[in-house]
């Protein structure tokens, strides 16, 4: 039997870690919806129509951005 500090052969040892990186927090949290108006004259729905709009723009922005983060 032979001490492994005296042996002459030696022997490379691999460790394997995964490690999963997740995006930042503030880009998985849920997208915005605009809640329908109240009243229902023209010019509410056309406000409500407009802010429908940037609820999609910013779910698309932070899309972009996963995407960014993703191709780092």
């Amino acid at each position: 039997m032979t001490c492994g500090s005296c042996s002459t052969k030696q022997q490379v040892v691999t460790v394997t870690d995964t490690v999963y990186v997740r995006p930042p927090e503030y880009l998985l949290k849920p997208c915005a919806k605009t809640a329908p108006p109240k009243r229902g004259t023209n010019q509410d729905l056309l406000q409500y129509a407009i802010s429908l709009g940037q609820d999609v723009d910013t779910c698309n922005k932070q899309i972009r951005l996963i995407r960014k983060w993703n191709a780092q």
